[in-house]
């Protein structure tokens, strides 16, 4: 998704929330700076993500702090894990389930650190079914046996995506998994991954290859895009995959599920702010 009006605004929300969340005194000086340091990005950028990544990673080293979402991350995945007691989904509901992992979305660091505050919000967004939804589409698409490629997003919304995981084995569709290189707000990393045990049920894990946001072919180790490029499909979670990813060509059908959360967004689909979305690019 290319850079859109809208784009600067929600940089300096995010922005905001990052400080605020560190607790700093000297505020002012790390945003002015990060500022600063961003804005030369907007005329050569090609997606939001790259200058979210970008301003993320500027805060972390003027306050010397690589990790700040480690226990939103860990809180996250067990309220999910909560939640999926409390409302499971039969196996066999690959689309019920695929629900649960779109809304799940709402789950983001980025927009609200408070990961309890997003679970009060889980209900009423699963509630909303899809607004729009091209998963049998692409589920049509894909071989009959098909190797899929699973790009995950943010803790808490990965239990629904472990859930999806497991739908998919009745259905002979096989999973490779990829993950955030490094922490990065509160996207989800082989800790993460192997403590919800994927590990045991995907073929494989990759790392995305960049600490940013967002899943880049070009930055993965070579081994990893050539394994990748044999692929059937992707599934995509979330919106930094869609800005990165969604306007440019690939040799096979792409699943985007996320929560639009932004109007370009939701533009991109012709739905409502934020509501569920499996796009089909």
């Amino acid at each position: 998704m290319e850079i859109q009006p809208e784009c600067p605004s929600c940089v300096a929300l995010q922005l905001m929330r990052t400080i605020q969340h560190r607790n700093l005194t000297n505020w002012r000086s790390v945003m002015a700076d990060t500022l600063v340091a961003t804005a030369g990005l907007w005329d050569s950028a090609d997606n939001p993500g790259l200058i979210i990544g970008q301003m993320y990673h500027h805060v972390n080293r003027l306050t010397d702090c690589r990790d700040p979402y480690k226990e939103q991350r860990r809180l996250a995945d067990q309220l999910a894990e909560l939640y999926w007691q409390r409302h499971p989904v039969a196996l066999e509901d690959l689309h019920h389930r695929l629900l649960y992992a779109t809304a799940g979305n709402i789950i983001d660091a980025g927009l609200n650190a408070n990961p309890e505050e997003s679970f009060a919000q889980l209900d009423q967004a699963i509630a909303q079914n899809f607004a729009h939804d091209d998963s049998q589409q692409f589920f049509d698409e894909v071989p009959a046996q098909a190797t899929l490629l699973y790009v995950t997003d943010n803790s808490g919304e990965a239990v629904f995506d472990r859930e999806v995981s497991y739908s998919n084995q009745p259905n002979k569709y096989r999973i490779v998994l990829t993950v955030r290189a490094n922490p990065f707000l509160n996207d989800m990393t082989r800790v993460e991954a192997a403590a919800l045990g994927f590990s045991d049920l995907v073929d494989t894990i990759y790392d995305t290859g960049t600490t940013y946001a967002g899943f880049d072919l070009e930055l993965l180790d070579p081994r990893a895009r050539q394994a990748i490029d044999s692929l059937d499909g992707w599934i995509l979670k979330g919106i930094a995959n869609l800005e990165i990813q969604s306007h440019h060509p690939a040799p096979v059908p792409r699943l985007f599920l996320y929560r639009a959360k932004c109007p370009p967004t939701a533009r991109l689909a012709a739905v409502p702010w934020n509501s569920n979305v499996a796009w089909l690019e």
